[in-house]
């Protein structure tokens, strides 16, 4: 079972980071989407760099892994892949794959504490967390995108991602890896 305070960051996750992708989208209707994603980015750097050098302390803080307490932690790793795959790719893709990150990334481990099939390659990581994530990052690119092929491919791209992942913050890496073959499907096809 996935312990209490794991619960806590699933929540935290979602809800933040809907937040974030909420306020691009709003923002970007006038223009300013990438503007705040860039500068949501920077603050959160600096706030990182200050936790990290100054020791800054702040309540959120109590969230982090312990392999967080030494390097940059996931918000700023996730706004730099943010901000690095709507600076590459369209809107759309980048916001489908921003959606995948967040609610793949929470369904896995949701749906996963019930699976019994783990990988050999990494035993953290099940079949069952993978399918979960597979389908609900499916769904996702089928509401936005509407191709079974683009949101197949994303899907599958950020569900490999995260099961094969041990040493990249997964956060960082799905939304560009995804966006990344979805413009290459939707350009080939």
């Amino acid at each position: 079972m996935i312990s209490r305070k794991e619960h806590g960051r699933k929540i935290f996750h979602v809800l933040v980071w809907m937040a974030v992708v909420g306020l691009y989208v709003l923002l970007d209707r006038i223009n300013y989407g990438f503007l705040f994603i860039t500068s949501l980015f920077f603050v959160v750097l600096i706030i990182d760099i200050l936790r990290l050098y100054v020791g800054l302390s702040i309540p959120i803080f109590s969230l982090l892994r312990k392999k967080e307490k030494k390097t940059f932690f996931t918000p700023t790793k996730t706004l730099f892949g943010m901000v690095i795959t709507l600076a590459f790719f369209d809107k759309n893709i980048a916001v489908a794959s921003f959606l995948m990150m967040i609610f793949g990334d929470a369904a896995a481990p949701l749906i996963g504490q019930y699976g019994k099939h783990w990988f050999t390659f990494n035993t953290k990581k099940n079949w069952e967390g993978a399918v979960g994530e597979f389908a609900v990052d499916m769904l996702i690119g089928m509401i936005l995108l509407r191709s079974w092929l683009i949101s197949g491919m994303m899907a599958l791209v950020a569900t490999l991602v995260e099961v094969h992942n041990k040493h990249w913050d997964d956060n960082m890496v799905i939304p560009f890896a995804a966006s990344l073959i979805g413009t290459l499907v939707k350009t080939i096809f």
